[in-house]
């Protein structure tokens, strides 16, 4: 039915964008990692 069908491709979509916002933060993560291993007037 119609209805299953923008269910599913609404939790596909919410999926995506979950697993999207992860990844993001994760590269956040790195990159603040990263960051913080500089020597000091780099990280400002």
């Amino acid at each position: 039915s119609i209805t299953n069908d923008l269910r599913a491709i609404a939790d596909s979509y919410l999926y995506d964008q979950h697993k999207l916002r992860e990844q993001q933060e994760e590269n956040l993560r790195r990159r603040f990692y990263e960051l913080s291993l500089r020597p000091y007037p780099d990280n400002l």
